[in-house]
């Protein structure tokens, strides 16, 4: 392999990075000059389905400025698209460098002869969540959600949103068992009232307990605010647990995904009560 952008002694960690991305089932270019509006050309490329990672070898962590300009050009992409570093074994970064790239989502590899190792993962810099901040939550919600936030924070969105998802799903189980019970709900089809037992309600899913939940006669204020958050969730909750590596459901997901933790912070807290 050639390469045009580093320096020779560099070359041995960036042939070591394209095998490594190769063997995870990535496509890798090196140094592609087809890349459009890059403010820097990345050293490699590498895409594995709708994901896309542009890896810079590097002596040291670069400026400030030059990681924030790179960044921003990723997150103006429509596409996940992420941002890596790739340091040589040797080197040594401080506590204070590696906190900086993980606080701009952008990955930081060591790189040499027994391969990669990953120091942090890069993140999705298309998909700029703002969450619900959970301090104005009770402490109930607080230790539901946190686990999902913290994920999305380390820039898994799609796994933060699939984890919330089966936290609510199962809060949404044992609120209609605990309701059905204090409460002597009755759940009402067009062909009339039905039975349903609680080992059909803990097999549920987000699409059936939606059902359910709409089916609920004489509802309170939080059966129809859980009932409202699960239908406008399901369709998305199908799609990250299911056709994630579909590139149109992907497409749709990313797009609704930002409104979603909130209706989730709320459904959680009418599932808790």
């Amino acid at each position: 392999m050639e390469f045009l952008t580093i320096p020779e002694e560099l070359a041995g960690a960036a042939v070591a990075a394209v095998e490594d991305l190769a063997k995870a089932g990535y496509s890798v270019k090196i140094e592609d000059s087809s890349l459009i509006g890059v403010p820097y050309l990345p050293t490699i490329s590498a895409t594995r389905g709708q994901t896309t990672v542009h890896v810079f070898v590097e002596t040291s962590i670069p400026s400030t400025s030059k990681l924030r300009e790179f960044r921003a050009y990723c997150a103006a992409q429509r596409t996940d698209t992420r941002y890596a570093l790739t340091l040589p074994s040797s080197a040594n970064p401080s506590s204070e460098s590696l906190a900086q790239v993980q606080r701009h989502g952008i990955g930081l590899y060591l790189c040499g002869a027994e391969g990669m190792h990953e120091l942090s993962p890069p993140a999705d810099l298309t998909l700029n969540l703002n969450l619900p901040d959970l301090s104005r939550y009770p402490n109930r919600v607080r230790r539901e959600l946190g686990p999902s936030w913290e994920t999305c924070r380390r820039g898994q969105a799609l796994e933060g949103f699939d984890d919330a998802c089966v936290v609510l799903e199962g809060l949404a189980r044992k609120y209609i068992i605990r309701h059905r019970s204090k409460r002597s709900l009755t759940f009402l089809r067009a062909s009339g009232a039905r039975t349903v037992s609680d080992a059909t309600i803990r097999r549920m899913t987000m699409g059936q307990l939606a059902v359910l939940f709409g089916e609920i006669h004489n509802p309170n204020h939080a059966d129809t605010q859980l009932t409202n958050v699960l239908k406008a969730l399901n369709p998305d909750r199908v799609r990250v647990a299911h056709r994630r590596r579909d590139g149109r459901s992907l497409g749709a997901l990313r797009q609704n995904i930002h409104g979603h933790f909130w209706s989730i912070a709320e459904g959680v807290e009418a599932a808790l009560k």
